[in-house]
């Protein structure tokens, strides 16, 4: 079951979502001490959402994944994307538990008149798990660092 939180559950929660944040950052994205206020800032105003996904979720949250998601949209197209930006497991999780949160996720976004779902990832099981499950996984982002950050 994937559940998408209000402002109230994301500042009760915050400390656990900023753990699970900070250690699922996008690979490209330079880490600096501002990063998870501005991240907090923007799911409080609903620039960001969080979503929690697991097998029992109740009134009190208790998740086995924390997802946040960024709506982006291509100047040039006008596509509207939502983004992954971030995905922490805090246990590894079936592939019907997969299916079963990004099948949820998917209705959301259609929905919100999103055209696709995008997500970074360098992690060998999200890449398999996400063409088990229909995901285009062929086309590989790169990148040249200008300003020497490496993590």
């Amino acid at each position: 079951m994937l559940v998408e939180l209000g402002a109230v559950q994301i500042a009760r929660h915050w400390a656990v979502i900023k753990y699970s944040v900070e250690r699922a950052v996008p690979p490209l994205v330079k880490i600096h001490p501002d990063l998870t206020n501005r991240i907090l800032q923007m799911l409080l105003s609903g620039q960001m959402t969080c979503w929690v996904g697991g097998t029992s979720l109740g009134i009190g949250v208790s998740a086995d994944v924390v997802m946040i998601t960024l709506p982006l949209e291509d100047p040039v197209s006008q596509s509207k994307s939502l983004l992954i930006y971030s995905l922490f497991g805090f246990q590894a999780m079936d592939s019907e538990t997969w299916k079963d949160n990004f099948e949820q996720l998917t209705k959301w976004a259609k929905g919100a008149g999103f055209e696709s779902i995008t997500a970074y990832t360098n992690v060998d099981a999200v890449l398999a798990q996400s063409a088990r499950l229909g995901w285009q996984t062929s086309t590989h982002l790169i990148s040249y660092d200008l300003t020497g950050f490496t993590r």
